[in-house]
């Protein structure tokens, strides 16, 4: 089924100052042939493939990091995480305008389990890089804590301050 859609041409004349005024509106519907429409979705289908692709290579660098964990700063988590949404995001707008061109309920079917597995995969990868966050951040809570303990209770460590 072709999608139809609206071009809109402007009409204008001159009145006798010079100055334009738009007077009429022509309104053409353009009916894709079955070769154009067969390309726009082949198009939208590459659009979403490499748009996963960048979704699970941000997903193997997020999980090369957390393996590091205590080689990586925090900042570098947040960025991680952050473009990992941002990915995460531009999956979702290529596969749903991808999913609402197709007509068959197998294909729908396929790119929907398409779908909720990428979405699955940023999910879990999310989760982790937040957990580890959680992790790094109660560490360094109980660093300082234990620190703090220790001055407490060895007030001649540290010379007075003049």
């Amino acid at each position: 089924m072709a999608q139809a859609s609206l071009m809109i041409e402007e009409v204008t004349s001159e009145d006798h100052e010079g100055r334009v005024e738009v007077t009429e509106r022509d309104v053409r519907e353009r009916i894709p042939t079955e070769k154009g429409e067969s390309l726009r979705l082949e198009r939208l289908a590459e659009e979403r493939k490499a748009a996963g692709a960048a979704l699970r290579r941000q997903i193997k660098k997020v999980s090369s990091l957390l393996e590091l964990l205590k080689e990586t700063d925090t900042r570098v988590l947040e960025q991680e995480r952050d473009t990992l949404d941002l990915c995460r995001d531009r999956m979702n707008d290529t596969h749903h305008y991808h999913y609402k061109e197709l007509h068959n309920a197998t294909e729908s079917d396929e790119a929907y389990k398409w779908f909720d597995l990428r979405d699955s995969e940023h999910f879990q990868s999310h989760s982790r890089i937040d957990e580890a966050l959680h992790y790094t951040e109660k560490q360094t809570i109980d660093k300082n804590c234990k620190c703090l303990w220790f001055l407490q209770n060895h007030p001649n460590v540290l010379p007075p301050i003049q």
